[in-house]
């Protein structure tokens, strides 16, 4: 149940139809979303709108945090699947830390508890990771997708990590993107070099009209999406919200 430190599960031994013995396992599944994993000097955030039409503090740190765990070049988060800021309204329960629990009004001099809840309800959706390797045009491909909406926000928008690129609304839908660059200043071109490639498995099977990835070969990580934001968030251990 929320809150819970953690749900034991015991298979008793028994005997199958053919004789078999199966042992006794236990199992033990982390279930403590009051767990406290960082602490942040403000608030990541998430409108509905701005994550799906500009970067974010709280994409930027998701991305990051996702192509760390994917091991890839780059990582590609649809702004869509952010569905809260950080912060949540994710409601703390049990034994408050010493001095109460602090969720609101964030700053440098009386940050606010992030709490394992969080994760989950930023990413709700339990999405997997999914990782593939694609080509440069590809990559331009789907930020010119990313950007063809605009002005209006769309939940295919991608909050980045890796590479930054420049996209221009007065050019033609399909053609916006002007440059692509790899962290570090090498220029990603809209040719057939390869790159490693991290994203939501929501994506890589087509998602948000991305149906390009959809016939790339891909490795379902089986690694969740909040699992991973929990786990860098802690590795952080204090967050301020930057771009």
């Amino acid at each position: 149940t929320t809150g819970a430190t953690a749900v034991r599960f015991r298979i008793t031994p028994f005997t199958t139809a053919l004789g078999a013995a199966v042992s006794t396992a236990d199992f033990q599944v982390n279930n403590n979303y009051n767990e406290v994993l960082a602490m942040t000097t403000g608030v990541f955030p998430r409108t509905g709108v701005i994550e799906r039409t500009t970067e974010v503090a709280i994409g930027d740190l998701m991305a990051d945090g996702l192509r760390v765990a994917a091991g890839t070049q780059l990582f590609l988060q649809n702004g869509g699947g952010i569905r809260a800021p950080l912060p949540s309204a994710y409601a703390v329960t049990g034994t408050p830390p010493v001095g109460g629990w602090v969720r609101a009004g964030c700053a440098v001099g009386t940050p606010c508890h992030v709490v394992r809840g969080d994760a989950y309800t930023v990413l709700p959706f339990g999405n997997e990771i999914a990782t593939m390797t694609v080509t440069g045009a590809q990559i331009w491909q789907a930020l010119n997708i990313a950007v063809g909406t605009m002005p209006a926000p769309f939940g295919g928008f991608m909050q980045i990590s890796g590479f930054s690129y420049v996209y221009s609304l007065s050019a033609p839908v399909g053609s916006r993107v002007q440059s692509v660059t790899l962290n570090g200043g090498a220029p990603i071109l809209n040719n057939g070099t390869t790159y490693t490639l991290g994203l939501s498995d929501f994506n890589a099977t087509g998602g948000d009209t991305y149906a390009l990835f959809v016939p790339v070969p891909a490795i379902r990580t089986r690694v969740i999406e909040a699992d991973v934001l929990a786990d860098y968030i802690t590795s952080l251990g204090t967050l301020t919200p930057a771009t």
